[in-house]
């Protein structure tokens, strides 16, 4: 990590501990080399995504978007566009699906609601933040599906919403396929997703 965004990340854990309750309004205000999130109320950041982070999320997007489009299924949208879960928390995960029947508001870049599905690309160094803290967030929100695409590990782990929380339902390496118990035609193909 280089001293720009080393210095970045100082002064955001600052921002941080200033303020005990964030709203997508405040993020308006932060400096923009970083990417910022409210879980909880509580401001979350990181470097923005490194070209391979952005490569794979690419990939990703791509292979959904074509396949909800051809079969008129919703709307996705891509990390440039804020989630608005409830009032504490404001995500932007790599990609995000609405099933067309989802209710679902647009305004100022941002998308309000409950999503069918979450895609996130773990960048090395932060799985935990991932897996526990988000998966969290998402569960008790109660979003369908949570897609974990661990770029480190180059794997693909699918959680579905079960009655008590979620479950692992599908997952994969680079030479597997990782499947959705949503879209059940839809799958993703690991070499697809990591070349």
């Amino acid at each position: 990590m280089d001293g720009f965004i080393k210095d970045a990340m100082l002064r955001a854990k600052k921002l941080a501990a200033s303020k005990a309750k964030w709203t997508l309004r405040d993020l308006d205000s932060l400096p923009s080399e970083l990417q910022y999130e409210i879980l909880d109320s509580g401001l979350y950041f990181a470097p923005e995504p490194d070209p391979i982070d952005q490569k794979v999320s690419g990939n990703v997007l791509a292979l959904l978007s074509e396949y909800i489009n051809r079969n008129g299924l919703g709307v996705v949208f891509d990390s440039s566009t804020y989630l608005v879960l409830d009032n504490k928390d404001v995500v932007k995960p790599d990609a995000v699906f609405f099933a067309a029947d989802t209710p679902m508001r647009f305004h100022n870049k941002s998308a309000y609601g409950i999503p069918d599905i979450i895609i996130e690309c773990i960048p090395e160094g932060y799985g935990n933040f991932h897996r526990y803290t988000k998966k969290d967030v998402y569960e008790a929100a109660k979003v369908k599906e949570f897609w974990l695409i661990d770029l480190a590990t180059e794997t693909i782990l699918v959680k579905t919403l079960e009655r008590f929380g979620y479950v692992d339902y599908s997952s994969c390496d680079r030479q597997g396929v990782a499947k959705s118990a949503l879209l059940p035609s839809f799958s993703l193909i690991g070499l697809q997703v990591f070349r």
